[in-house]
């Protein structure tokens, strides 16, 4: 495995993470060929890990990899705001890479897809809804007796066959 070849893709993902998926369909796409797995990439001790996080601060401005190097004990608020934030983002931008690959090893399946109901049980279901509802009911600002007699005009109709 090239180190160097997956830090630039890594490198190339990572300063495009905003734009189109290009760059990110090429890291996995290079990620699989080269057998890479989701696991070693979560390994932090791994050197393919350490080559993923290198590509990701070498996409950052240098002023965040000067900060990223430092220590926080020394720095100013607003510098340890910065950094936190590019801490954050290589965590994202890792996350985003992993889910890609893993997406890749072991798609999931779609399962069938949710019918839509048909316009007449919808209908149904709200009107039957609305009579339990207006039962239950003992404040509202109609007659409750008439609002029930014609949702049951109503869910007769809709009980009818054309």
């Amino acid at each position: 495995m090239s180190n160097v070849n997956f830090r630039s893709l890594v490198k190339a993902y990572s300063t495009s993470v905003d734009k189109a998926g290009k760059n990110l369909t090429a890291l996995v796409d290079w990620m699989v060929a080269e057998g890479i797995t989701v696991k070693l990439l979560k390994d932090k001790k791994s050197d393919t890990s350490a080559e993923m996080d290198a590509g990701i601060v070498a996409s950052f401005p240098k002023p965040v990899q000067m900060l990223l190097q430092s220590a926080t004990k020394g720095l100013s608020e607003q510098d340890k705001q910065a950094k936190r934030y590019g801490q954050q983002q290589i965590g994202s931008r890792r996350a985003k890479i992993i889910k890609a690959l893993d997406a890749r090893i072991n798609p999931v399946e779609q399962g069938p897809d949710q019918k839509k109901t048909d316009d007449q049980t919808f209908c149904q279901e709200r009107v039957i809804a609305m009579i339990k509802r207006l039962e239950k009911s003992d404040n509202a600002p109609f007659d409750i007796v008439e609002a029930l007699t014609q949702l049951v005009k109503l869910q007769e109709t809709l009980s009818v066959k054309i």
